[in-house]
């Protein structure tokens, strides 16, 4: 029992201690009373202790102690277990990322208050990688794709659990189909239940153009769209809402160079995808929300991430400043009610983008260093326009479009 539960239990006792016979409704030897208007019970079945009439000093006390253990106690997202983001706002602890070459092909733990790496997170077998991460409602649990680190063969979904230092606790395999080819995306709902997923261009020829899928863990039920036509389509922005239904992708076309080679396109579209769509083709099942021409002509897209209740699409685009060749990224927010798309923020300097989002937080980092290694992480707060910046440390390493955060 911990020290808050201490506390509850020791002022329950003292308000147990001053309630007097006479103050108990129907206690034996008192005279009956007379019914007072008021509201009934809620249910009948209510223990005889719930009708006792605690004094109004002691239950003050009580509920005072109760008020304060809702500010200290760790706060959890609704539907979420212990652990997980506050729902009165707290922001999420974590995240995940690659670290720099030295430390090998591995992910790692990252603090979203200092960037300070926390844990490296070992891949669940030997040979194999880790190719995807998606965070959930929960600050402590994320979803993991995995797979050898050799060819185009099968990837697994595994659930990987923190402790409140953000060490690892546990990493097992979901309950979940194998997934045919290479993940290159991963998103969960907040209860991670239902995970989506891309999977990309796979071998020298167009035989594998890969897809966009969804699974539910537990249920094992799985649906998927196709590229069409081939070579397919590169995917490394894909989102989720928090209830699973609608998915976010933005694709780069495939356009095969040489033979054994292929270029990715720039993203021309951001797209939204109903989780309970037929199977088919991903395109006719999808609709273009943003088309980049319009939303922000003559500006590269970066990454894109849906907000948890479904109302905003952000995105990020890379705009030319100057005759120097440098570049500012900017921050678009588009309302899907009102199909506006105003400029939220421009970060500065930099030849990448990558966005995380929790509530009405976004977690973004940019920079200019070579191979994604982002020079600048901050949060920003959608609500209010403010910025804080997160320090990164010389150990920081390399996120995919979208932050597990």
């Amino acid at each position: 029992m911990n020290t808050i539960e201490d506390r509850l239990r020791d002022a329950y006792r003292a308000a147990a201690q001053t309630v007097r016979p006479e103050s108990i409704r129907g206690a034996p030897g008192q005279p009956p009373r007379a019914a007072r208007p008021g509201p009934r019970p809620a249910s009948s079945a209510r223990s005889r202790r719930n009708r006792i009439m605690v004094p109004l000093a002691a239950a003050a006390a009580v509920a005072l102690i109760a008020v304060a253990a809702t500010v200290v106690l760790p706060g959890t997202r609704t539907g979420q277990g212990p652990g997980g983001a506050a729902a009165s706002g707290a922001l999420p602890r974590f995240f995940l990322a690659s670290p720099q070459t030295q430390t090998g092909e591995h992910t790692a733990v990252f603090s979203a208050t200092t960037g300070r790496e926390l844990a490296l997170l070992t891949p669940p077998r030997p040979g194999w990688a880790i190719s995807a991460a998606a965070a959930t409602g929960n600050d402590r649990t994320f979803v993991l794709a995995a797979a050898s680190g050799s060819g185009c063969g099968t990837t697994t979904l595994y659930r990987l659990r923190l402790t409140a230092r953000g060490r690892p606790s546990s990493l097992a395999p979901l309950t979940a189909p194998r997934i045919k080819g290479s993940v290159t995306a991963l998103a969960a709902s907040a209860d991670g239940r239902t995970i989506a997923y891309a999977t990309e261009f796979c071998g020298a020829t167009s035989d594998s153009p890969g897809a966009i899928g969804v699974v539910h863990a537990g249920t094992g039920q799985t649906r998927q769209w196709t590229w069409r036509p081939d070579p397919g389509q590169t995917i490394d922005s894909v989102t989720i809402t928090a209830n699973g239904r609608l998915i976010e992708y933005a694709a780069s076309p495939t356009k095969i160079t040489s033979s054994g080679s292929a270029q990715s396109l720039p993203v021309r579209t951001i797209r939204l995808l109903p989780a309970d769509a037929p199977p088919g083709r991903a395109a006719q099942r999808s609709r273009a929300v943003v088309t980049m021409s319009r939303a922000a002509p003559a500006e590269l897209f970066n990454s894109a991430a849906i907000a948890p209740d479904g109302r905003t699409l952000y995105f990020c685009t890379q705009r030319d400043s100057d005759h120097h060749g440098r570049s500012v990224m900017v921050l678009r927010g588009y309302n899907l009610a009102t199909g506006a798309s105003p400029v939220l923020h421009e970060f500065g300097l930099g030849i990448y983008c990558m966005l995380g989002v929790s509530g009405q937080h976004l977690l973004a980092g940019y920079g200019q260093r070579p191979a994604g290694y982002p020079a600048t992480l901050f949060r920003y707060d959608a609500s209010t326009g403010k910025s804080s910046p997160v320090p990164v440390p010389w150990q920081w390493g390399e996120v995919s479009s979208n932050i597990p955060w």
